[in-house]
């Protein structure tokens, strides 16, 4: 409940009642997560250090669990699903606080929150294709930051490893049946390594990564009849950065 609340929040521009409803969710996340759930040493030790939530754990339920608030019961009950699906919950949390601070130009603990938004999800982002993707998003906004920076050998490394996830995603994890949104999320990396690398004139890479972005858009785009909407414009704005980048490049080369 507080999630969607915050994103609500988030989206009409209200940052700080979104950052108070996140840290209430917070909250709950690390109580419940006490009886016993982990999530590795080092989201525990990032859960205490800044203000993204821990994960769920289905614990014993004892007298103690009917006095908890309604919205703790509720993370308890979605967590025993399983540590995957708390860890994504986790990088979720840690991630949408990250982008909150980001906003209000907090930049050190928009990414102290993007890292431990990794840190929850690595322990299963090599078995797990939405905790790779939960990892990939806050890598690239990590990329984006040190991109804006100007630090673009940094911003590369960021990018690199949300590609290399994505490709994961898009793979082994998917066993090679990966949806067009999953393989446009990929394209978009593609797009961001190629970016950076002809910043670093890097061309030959960059045209390489390009090519393939560019293929795996025209493959989703012969899906167009049975694409959702959000998929059918994320599609087009992919198209149209790659129609720039190939316009900029031509450009260069002239």
């Amino acid at each position: 409940f507080f999630m969607a609340q915050a994103l609500k929040s988030l989206a009409g521009g209200n940052v700080h009642a979104a950052i108070h409803r996140l840290g209430r969710c917070r909250e709950a996340l690390l109580e419940a997560a006490r009886p016993g759930q982990q999530l590795g040493a080092t989201t525990a030790a990032a859960g205490d250090a800044a203000d993204p939530p821990s994960s769920m754990q289905a614990g014993s339920r004892s007298s103690k669990e009917s006095a908890e608030p309604p919205q703790q019961q509720q993370l308890q009950q979605d967590g025993q699903a399983g540590p995957t699906a708390a860890a994504c919950q986790l990088a979720a949390v840690c991630g949408s606080l990250g982008d909150c601070y980001q906003r209000l130009g907090d930049l050190v603990q928009a990414e102290q929150l993007y890292h431990e938004s990794i840190a929850a999800a690595k322990p299963h982002s090599e078995t797990d294709a939405e905790a790779a993707h939960a990892m990939s998003v806050s890598l690239n906004k990590l990329g984006d930051m040190r991109y804006t920076q100007e630090q673009l050998q940094d911003a590369k490394q960021f990018y690199k490893q949300a590609m290399d996830l994505r490709q994961m995603v898009c793979g082994p994890l998917t066993k090679g049946e990966a949806g067009p949104e999953q393989q446009l999320e990929l394209s978009l990396s593609l797009i961001k390594v190629a970016d950076v690398s002809r910043a670093l004139q890097e061309t030959e890479e960059a045209e390489q990564l390009q090519h393939r972005a560019h293929g795996i858009c025209l493959d989703v785009q012969h899906m167009a009849d049975n694409l959702p909407a959000h998929v059918s414009r994320k599609l087009q704005m992919l198209l149209d950065v790659l129609h720039v980048q190939d316009t900029s490049a031509a450009g260069a080369g002239a």
